[in-house]
């Protein structure tokens, strides 16, 4: 079970959160001025990294937090050939631990008629697979603008201002069974669902390190490409200073 600071990069397990929203500092860069739109809608706001997501909505103790992924609609159908499985994962894995999750498709669908290939069917497939194969609710916001309200709103649904002063939280790996500590180790790797499928498969971390990139296929769930891309994961030297894209 990962605590919250896990997905705030850089915060310390005992500082307080004083703001409704944090954005990360990539999709800050993304989308400049998203922070001081959401400022002058009377919300507090902090860019930094997160560890999964573009938005963190806090929620008061006892409530759930709201991890956002945006995704313009290009966007959305341009990752559905690597990152956008990794993201859904990712999700997945934090609604495990305890989070809501979401997809914001921030833009105008039909677009994707004029600057890509796809047909209105194969998208409405693809939305139909995140939405209910995956079970993450896509929240559809035709422009920046909506976008924006639909945070602020969501955010002052959370509860109020003064009751998101998160409560100090214990790290995830203290107090741990040797099994979840297995598992913990495992899915910062690969995500938790394939971490699961994987152990069933192989029943330790060292075998699965040493299994061959076929060995690694899971039907359903892990193809060719996530097979290589899990391989690489034990047998690629790491390098200090080296950020590598989420």
């Amino acid at each position: 079970m990962m605590s919250l600071d896990h997905y705030l990069q850089g915060r310390g397990s005992d500082e307080p959160a004083p703001v409704d929203i944090v954005v990360d500092s990539r999709e800050a860069h993304q989308m400049p001025g998203v922070a001081e739109e959401l400022s002058r809608m009377g919300v507090r706001v902090d860019v930094r990294p997160l560890a999964a997501g573009d938005y963190l909505l806090y929620a008061p103790p006892g409530g759930k937090p709201l991890l956002v992924e945006r995704k313009t609609p290009t966007d959305f159908l341009e990752s559905v050939k690597g990152r956008l499985w990794d993201q859904l994962e990712v999700l997945k894995s934090a609604e495990a631990d305890g989070f809501s999750v979401a997809v914001a498709l921030v833009g105008h669908l039909p677009v994707v008629r004029r600057l890509t290939k796809w047909n209105e069917s194969s998208v409405a497939r693809l939305i139909d697979e995140v939405a209910l194969s995956w079970r993450i609710p896509i929240i559809p916001c035709p422009d920046r603008r909506w976008f924006t309200t639909w945070l602020a709103a969501k955010s002052k649904s959370l509860g109020k201002g003064g009751e998101k002063r998160m409560v100090a939280m214990r790290h995830a790996r203290r107090g741990m069974s040797l099994n979840d500590k297995i598992l913990y180790v495992l899915e910062g790797a690969v995500g938790t669902q394939t971490a699961r499928a994987l152990l069933r498969k192989f029943g330790t971390i060292n075998a699965i390190a040493n299994a061959p990139v076929d060995a690694l296929r899971l039907p359903g769930l892990v193809g060719d490409k996530r097979a290589h891309e899990i391989w690489s994961v034990f047998h690629t030297p790491w390098k200090e200073g080296v950020e590598t894209p989420r």
